[in-house]
């Protein structure tokens, strides 16, 4: 038993090391009108916002404001990204002199007509890079100061305005992101730079470098007209490229401009087949309206950090999970004895049946560690005939009340965006007061490590676990040691099954699981299972309604 605890302990340990953008699940995105009180309230892992309220000097964001900001309610820390223009200039923003208003730098092109107050600007002039960084007050400067994780570069496109007439606009903008990078890294090693659009920059594998992540904007829809399919060829082009960042291990996010709970269901769906972030809003940014609560799809962001299941993992920190299940289990045991010609000379059936009712409550100590304790109430009966040449004897036993009060710990990981994930649960049976009841022992202490690996919507998952119970006084410790192997299957993103075959005890038994997110914060899980052959006949069916909650 303590060797398998030890064995449990050295494969989470190999599984603890990951990059902090590998847990991101979820993302949020506002430019404008923005509530310090709104985006310290918000689920998101990660959240893109101006350095100003309103973009002026004077809205600019203090570094206790910051700090706030990274705070999610669940007492999780956010990465809080800062927006930042870099292929535009912004008539409102610090930097903007006045006199520019009646005679602008050679540097500045025309304005751009769909935003009105942006200029395109010759991104790759010396005057125009030490206003972004380096320079006396420079913008990206003023952000790292603020004490944001990184930097959300828009516009970096521009080069697609320029490029007919000067060919060398692609690697002028790849040329100053790298720079850019360099820049923020000597500052902060640790500070995140986010592309957005521009995706074709990802051919010059030092741009590739040089980022930690990419976003796109309308990839599925709003390309051409709100609310309607982007062309199918634009976007298998822009696809090509981002599956290339996903591959080269980057974040990938996609922001949709609709409302549409139908059209959000969809996109979001075929962005987790992908391994991409997504986020539904409004074009014009300046709220984070529907963002959360639009559609299953994503509100189950903050709960599901794996892919296959919403329960192989542990419990955000500062959050609480409350299970209510009831469950049934029968088990049939057959025992003979014959003499030496082979002849039968006594046989014993014992059937134990026992209804199950408990209440699990867990709480997330770290993103990583969980405790909790578990409730069982049972009502039991134990019935053994036994026939021993013509004479038979049944005794029949039954009890009902407390059962061992659980202890509970679990110690869990995802990796790979997800899609791998490790979670060892602990579970310690105080003795009952009841020596009586037959259905507790002095004491048990339960162990399993549940791995899982998912591609797109199937997966292979696994359980382990070791079972040791303790007689009555204590003087004894039986352990059974058991494993199960299987699949998953994600049918869609707010539901998922499982099937599994193993052995327990050296028989073999299956068991089928489904669970079904269908509210906020709420699960349905349906649990069948039964031996599949050896001198001993059970099946068991549990139902369970888990239910998340803040701890304010």
């Amino acid at each position: 038993m303590f060797k398998f605890l030890i064995i449990c302990c050295i494969l989470f340990t190999n599984l603890m090391s990951a990059e902090t953008l590998q847990y991101v699940h979820s993302w949020g995105y506002q430019l404008d009108k923005i509530d310090p009180d709104v985006i310290a309230a918000s689920p998101y892992d990660l959240m893109v916002i101006d350095h100003s309220d309103d973009g002026t000097t004077d809205g600019i964001f203090s570094a206790k404001q910051v700090e706030y900001m990274k705070h999610m309610p669940s007492g999780k820390d956010r990465l809080l990204i800062a927006y930042m223009s870099i292929g535009e200039a912004e008539d409102y923003r610090f930097y903007w002199d006045l006199k520019w208003n009646q005679a602008t730098p050679s540097w500045i092109e025309k304005e751009n007509q769909n935003w009105p107050g942006n200029y395109k600007v010759y991104y790759w002039n010396e005057e125009w890079q030490k206003i972004i960084f380096g320079g006396s007050n420079a913008y990206l400067d003023r952000i790292i100061a603020a004490g944001f994780d990184g930097v959300y570069l828009d516009i970096i496109d521009a080069f697609e305005y320029f490029q007919g007439t000067f060919p060398e606009a692609p690697n002028q903008m790849s040329q100053f992101i790298v720079a850019l990078n360099h820049y923020a890294k000597q500052q902060n090693p640790n500070f995140i730079i986010i592309a957005q659009n521009g995706e074709s920059l990802l051919k010059d594998s030092k741009f590739l470098n040089a980022i930690d992540g990419i976003a796109k904007e309308d990839l599925y829809y709003g390309m051409v007209e709100e609310g309607v399919a982007s062309p199918a060829d634009e976007t298998q082009y822009s696809l090509g490229f981002l599956k290339k960042a996903k591959d080269a291990g980057k974040l990938v996010l996609n922001v949709t401009y609709i409302e549409d709970p139908t059209l959000i269901d969809e996109v979001f769906s075929k962005s987790k087949k992908l391994g991409f972030i997504p986020y539904a809003g409004i074009r014009e940014l300046d709220s984070l309206k529907g963002a959360a609560s639009l559609t299953e799809v994503n509100l189950s962001q903050e709960l599901k950090s794996i892919s296959g299941s919403f329960l192989r993992t542990t419990i955000p920190k500062g959050q609480w999970k409350a299970q209510f299940s009831l469950g049934y289990y029968q088990e049939k045991d057959f025992y003979r004895e014959y003499d030496d010609l082979g002849m039968p000379t006594y046989y014993e059936e014992a059937k134990y049946s026992e209804y199950i009712g408990f209440i699990q409550l867990k709480y997330g100590v770290t993103d990583y560690l969980s405790l909790g304790i578990n409730l069982p109430m049972k009502k039991a009966k134990n019935e053994i005939t036994s026939y021993e040449e013509s004479t038979s004897e049944s005794l029949t036993q039954s009890s009902s009340g407390l059962g061992n009060v659980g202890l509970l710990a679990d110690l869990g990981r995802s990796w790979n965006d997800g899609a791998s994930s490790a979670l060892l649960e602990i579970e310690f049976g105080l003795p009952t007061s009841d020596k009586e009841d037959i259905f507790s022992g002095g004491s048990n202490l339960y162990l399993s490590l549940n791995l899982g690996h998912y591609w797109d919507d199937i997966g292979v998952i696994s359980t382990f676990s070791n079972e040791s119970v303790a007689q009555k006084d204590f003087d004894k410790w039986d352990s059974v040691f058991s494993y199960q192997l299987g699949f998953g299957v994600d049918f869609q993103p707010t539901i998922s099954s499982s099937f599994l075959i193993g052995e327990s005890d050296k028989i073999l038994n299956s068991e089928i699981s489904i669970e079904w997110l269908f509210n906020v914060k709420s699960l349905f899980e349906l649990t069948l299972g039964s031996d599949l052959e050896g001198d001993r006949d059970a099946f068991y069916g549990e139902v369970s309604i888990h239910y998340w909650f803040d701890s304010q």
